[in-house]
């Protein structure tokens, strides 16, 4: 039982970083592109 606790608690710790990455990620790219746009 301690080892499924332990295992559900790393897989929504790892669901929780790949969602907050997947969120951020768009809010990201866009500045990116525009900082390029405007050193040319």
């Amino acid at each position: 039982m301690h080892i499924f606790m332990i295992f559900s608690l790393l897989t929504l710790t790892a669901v929780t970083i790949f969602v907050a990455s997947r969120l951020n990620e768009p809010e990201v790219q866009p500045v990116k592109i525009r900082s390029k746009d405007q050193e040319k």
